[in-house]
Parts: C-alpha cells; structure tokens; sequence
C-alpha cells in the first residue's frame, strides 16, 4: 500500500488545521477509542460546520472517487459506514448519481432516489448567518447534509448519546450553545408506507430551534446485491468496522471494491489487517501528510515533530508512558 495520497492532501491538512479539526495535545493526549492516549486528534466532522471547508473537502473526495477508483472499476452503488462515514458517502452518492446503502437497526437499506430530495425542502434563502441544519441521529443524515451542502450551510447531527472517548461528542459538527437550528426531523418508512424509524423530537438545545421540517425519506430493504460497492469511511484506524460491513455486504451478494477514506494514520497493523482483507484501501490523506505541513505552518516545532515521530512508531509505548505520568 502506497503511503503518498493525493495532490489534495496537503491542502485537506491546512484545512483541517485552520478549522482545528486536526488538534494536538502534547500536555494533556486524548483517549482513543482504543483506549490509547495520543498526542493527536481528528474530527472531521468539524468541516460540517465550515461550508467553504466542506466544499473542498468533497471536491478532493469526489477527485479521488472518479479518476483514480470509479474511472477503472464500474461501481454499482456506496455504502457509508455507521455513522462516521454516512456523510461523505451520501454526498458522493448524490454527486455522482450512483445509489446509497446504509445500515438501520441492523439491517442494510438503499435510500430510493437520493437526489429528489433537496429540491423538495423548504428553502433556506433568508436564514441568519451560522443558522445550522441538525438532524437527531443517523438516520437523518443523508439529507440532512445534502441540504446543507446545497445551500451553503453549516451542518451538525446529535448522537443518541455522547461519546466516551476522543473529544466526548454529543452533536457532531461546528456548534456552540448559541447556535441557532434548523431541525430536521426524518421519518424513514418503506415503499409500502411501513415506517421504520419515526424521528426523534427531543433534542438537547431546543431554545435554539428556529425553524422545524418534517419530510419522509423512502428506503428499500436489502435482502440481495448483486454488484461492485464501494465503503465509504471518515478516518480508518484498525480497519474493524470496514471489515464488518464488507463482510455484511458479501453475505448479500455483493463485491466490496475498496474503502474510501478522508485520512487514516496508515499504522503498519493496519496496512497489514487491508492487506490481510484483500481490500483496497484509498485515501485522501494519511499521517505522512500532515507532519510536513504542521512544521511549515509552524503549528508544532522541530522538537514537537520529533515526539510525534516516537508516538507514530511506537503508539502503545508512549501512551504506557503517559499513562503512569
């Protein structure tokens, strides 16, 4: 697996940087899911709060996708993973035309026509600047930032309930407590009129709602899928929950293309578990971007760096370290 990305890459590192997606914690790391400490942490659910940001960020996704994955291989349909990876496969989706999958309540759902829906909301012409379009939950999303997306505004969702590592995360995205809402409340049913997931109206910042839209997203189950699916990701770390799904999605029929992530840290165990998998793993960025970029913004000094580089090589060593301090 090649450590170089794309020609994006070093422009998705000043961006994460500027918007402080990409943060550093050298006196006090962060837990990871894994529950390592790390001097490092990446959200880039934050550029749903930065419209500029986002744009750029989809157009290098959306690069990526065409000339290098999707100009050689036929890809029938994107499947975004649960729920990190639903927005940027949503938006890749409606850009480029293709079907969207998603997992619901543990089984997998195609959205039906994913592109009919943004023209069919109310329009946001008049709202006030950093009015912000959140969705309560995963099932939301897919519109929820296509809307955003078209209109040119900031997006955020709230999570069932807040993370217990990282950054501890109740709503996703750019948001303060004077942020001021749209909420989007999405019904999903079937074609039949069965509903599935009824929205969820009780949001944490109720005060700041300005303005409510109800709407109905269709969705088909899947039971069978014949065809060459890509998994879309937000950040790749072991590569478990790729792998989950591409093995959900080969029990119904499908052939699993590749992963398609923003960035992963590209650590040798998980160069090794793709290889292992079979499955090709494409990035916009990956750890080997960022070092340089940071020293040249000056974010981080020659001696930084040089502590980044002995956590890079040796994660589970130095986050021991930390620990006992």
């Amino acid at each position: 697996m090649n450590k170089t990305t794309t020609p994006f890459a070093s422009t998705w590192v000043h961006e994460a940087l500027f918007i402080e997606a990409l943060s550093l914690h050298f006196e006090k790391p962060v837990t990871w899911a894994s529950k390592r400490l790390a001097p490092v942490y990446l959200d880039n659910r934050k550029f749903f709060g930065f419209p500029e940001s986002l744009t750029k960020l989809v157009s290098g996704l959306d690069d990526l996708y065409t000339e290098h994955i999707n100009k050689n291989d036929v890809i029938d349909g994107i499947f975004g993973t649960s729920t990190a990876g639903i927005p940027w496969g949503a938006l890749l989706a409606y850009r480029n035309i293709t079907d969207f999958y998603m997992s619901l309540n543990g089984k997998v759902y195609k959205i039906n026509d994913l592109d009919q829906y943004s023209d069919n909301l109310p329009d946001t012409t008049d709202v006030s600047d950093g009015t912000t379009i959140l969705v309560n939950g995963a099932a939301g999303i897919p519109i929820g930032i296509i809307k955003a997306y078209e209109d040119d505004l900031p997006f955020a969702y709230e999570r069932e309930a807040q993370k217990r590592h990282g950054l501890k995360n109740l709503i996703e995205g750019n948001v303060t407590e004077d942020t001021p809402f749209i909420l989007m409340l999405t019904t999903i049913q079937d074609q039949n009129g069965n509903v599935i997931i009824q929205p969820n109206k009780d949001i944490k910042n109720k005060k700041n709602v300005v303005a409510v839209y109800e709407y109905i997203v269709e969705v088909t189950e899947v039971t069978e899928l014949n065809g060459n699916i890509l998994i879309t990701e937000d950040l790749v770390s072991t590569g478990k929950s790729s792998f989950e799904d591409a093995l959900t999605l080969n029990k119904l029929g499908a052939h699993v293309m590749g992963v398609l992530a923003c960035y992963s840290y590209l650590f040798p165990e998980t160069i090794a578990a793709f290889q292992e998998h079979n499955i090709p793993l494409h990035l916009m960025a990956n750890w080997h971007d960022i070092r340089p970029v940071a020293l040249e913004q000056e974010v981080i000094t020659e001696e930084q760096a040089l502590e980044l580089d002995t956590w890079y090589h040796c994660p589970e060593e130095w986050s021991e370290k930390r620990k006992v301090v």
